[in-house]
């Protein structure tokens, strides 16, 4: 059943790198609102930016015609990452709006808001209430194009490294990890265009609160553990594909230590829901031999992310020939 695009409220948390010119935040902050208001009334879109911030500045300063002008702003004392700024923006619509469907979108003009009813029109097809506790996910077309072959490859991996832990705590309660909503191909975890029906953004925010206040853990963990609790407490989750910028003007995970951000997020699920370190473990290397960062310049530093979640480990037994 399709939905209309009234059925809707938006979260869109607004952080730019420190060494990002004015005039480019207030641009792109523009291409990424401009439109907004033919998908999601004004009122129903909410704002996250970090007090004191260029970005703050810039949002105060929106004269009348700016797409930005009169917008809800929740403005955060600290800054918490992404995550924190996701968990604000969820707790302020489960609030004030009545809609049945959150959607979060990027400020970097990487997330079409043309794109805001394909996730409606499979909300729909699960459940047009939006009572039952189910995610849609925006799936890029492609990591490598805007993200580079690295990135790419460490996301295929921790993917399906989360997917493979779910499944583990799953079937120890009996059940199976329902995928008849991804479409047929991987799933695409770590977008951060999604919608979440007003159940499942609750367990969002009850999955975000509980991150510990280590930049290490919740640098990765925005898109990552809410999928991980909604599955665990019966939801489901789809995805739709959308559009991606083939190329990102500047990204705030430039100089992320890609190895250390994950392993501290894997060792925190690991404790937080009673994973045996010897799972993750093998759950991690059957994963990295799969993986061409195994084969790579970068095994080091994969190596070095399982040592975080399993100091102990040994050497990786590997077959020697195709």
């Amino acid at each position: 059943m399709p939905m209309s695009t009234r059925d809707a409220s938006v979260v869109i948390p607004v952080h730019f790198p420190p060494d990002l010119p004015r005039e480019a935040i207030r641009s792109t902050l523009e291409e990424t609102l401009r439109g907004q208001e033919a998908y999601c009334p004004p009122e129903r879109v909410q704002l996250i930016v970090d007090r004191g911030s260029t970005a703050e500045s810039v949002l105060d300063d929106a004269g009348a015609g700016s797409p930005l002008n009169g917008l809800p702003v929740t403005r955060l004392e600290r800054n918490l990452g992404k995550a924190g700024a996701i968990r604000a923006g969820l707790e302020a619509l489960l609030q004030r709006s009545d809609a049945p469907f959150l959607i979060t979108r990027d400020c970097d003009n990487d997330h079409v808001v043309e794109d805001l009813p394909r996730l409606l029109r499979m909300a729909g097809d699960i459940d047009p209430s939006g009572e039952e506790p189910f995610a849609v996910f925006g799936a890029r077309p492609s990591w490598e194009k805007p993200m580079g072959w690295a990135r790419q490859e460490w996301e295929g991996l921790t993917n399906a490294v989360w997917v493979d832990c779910v499944s583990f705590l799953l079937a120890g309660r009996g059940r199976v990890l329902d995928t008849r909503f991804w479409n047929g191909y991987p799933l695409d975890l770590q977008s951060g265009y999604r919608l979440y029906s007003r159940s499942a953004a609750r367990i969002a925010t009850e999955s975000l609160a509980a991150l510990p206040q280590e930049p290490t853990v919740y640098m990765m963990a925005c898109e990552m553990t809410p999928f991980f609790d909604l599955s665990l407490q019966g939801g489901r989750v789809a995805q739709v594909r959308t559009l991606t910028r083939v190329t990102q003007p500047f990204s705030s995970y430039a100089g992320v230590p890609f190895a250390e951000c994950y392993g501290a997020l894997f060792a925190y699920a690991a404790r937080q829901h009673a994973i045996p370190a010897s799972v993750l473990s093998a759950v991690f290397e059957n994963r990295l031999l799969q993986s061409p960062l195994y084969y790579s310049d970068l095994k080091q530093e994969a190596l070095r992310c399982r040592s975080i979640f399993a100091p102990d480990a040994g050497e990786i037994p590997s077959p020697r020939f195709l």
